[in-house]
């Protein structure tokens, strides 16, 4: 089944897993799926790259900030571009598969609560703490 994630079939898609892996391409597909995570109360990996730079947070309704907590608009420097660097997308991929292990085994510590975010132009790594925001309408 190929297909974009929609306001028609987000809920059917969501509904059939327990874990929701987020790497859309877009910012409208992102925000539909945190809208869902937080209806059905399922976890949510969150992945995203521009350019060289990627982020990778876990989300978990209930404990943690959504990702309209910490971006709340639609970034309009993000836009979807291509060529899209394999190394790139490959490497938040990877860890973002760790992230959804370390949930799905509770081995290890997870990224709930924080925000990674790596510029692989000059290979640096960040990791900051995230608040939810009181004043969120999805969350």
């Amino acid at each position: 089944m190929g297909e974009n994630i929609n306001e028609q079939n987000v809920e059917g898609l969501v509904a059939e897993a327990d874990l929701i892996v987020d790497c859309a391409p877009l910012f409208e597909e992102r925000m539909l799926l945190n809208q869902q995570s937080q209806r059905s109360q399922k976890p949510m990996v969150e992945a995203a790259m521009y350019e060289l730079q990627a982020q990778l947070t876990t989300l978990i309704p209930g404990q943690t900030p959504c990702l309209a907590c910490f971006t709340p608009k639609h970034p309009p420097a993000w836009k979807r571009r291509f060529p899209v660097f394999g190394a790139v997308s490959g490497s938040v991929a990877c860890m973002a598969a760790m992230e959804a292990i370390k949930i799905i085994t509770g081995n290890g510590e997870t990224l709930a609560g924080k925000l990674l975010t790596y510029d692989l132009r000059d290979m640096t790594f960040r990791t900051t703490s995230i608040q939810r925001n009181a004043g969120c309408e999805v969350c």
